[in-house]
């Protein structure tokens, strides 16, 4: 990881094509918990996200995000691809501490 909070992730599997494809490169900016006020989290939306969920590193797009009463955040992930993603549907609700980062850019196309 860089002092910027960037991170590398090379796309790997069909849940986000035609988004990713496999051996696609991203850019993506770590998340700082601390700073995730409600209204950050809201802006998640429809925004792609480097999520961990069952011990596995996974890109998704939020759908949606439902704060509690202390603004705690969950999200519901889904793959652009729904026939080849595994997801929200079938693993549930992602607390907000499992986002590891957004996505900010591609910097090398796989092949298709």
């Amino acid at each position: 990881m860089s002092p910027l909070g960037l991170m590398t992730c090379a796309v790997e599997g069909n849940s986000m094509v035609p988004t990713f494809v496999t051996g696609d490169w991203i850019i993506a900016q770590r998340i700082n918990h601390a700073k995730m006020l409600p209204k950050k989290w809201q802006r998640l939306e429809d925004q792609i996200v480097i999520a961990q969920v069952e011990s596995v590193l996974q890109i998704k797009r939020v759908s949606k995000v439902e704060l509690d009463a202390e603004g705690n955040a969950q999200l519901w992930l889904l793959g652009d691809n729904p026939d080849q993603s595994t997801d929200s549907r079938n693993y549930g609700w992602v607390a907000g501490e499992k986002i590891m980062a957004h996505y900010l850019l591609r910097y090398k196309r796989g092949r298709q």
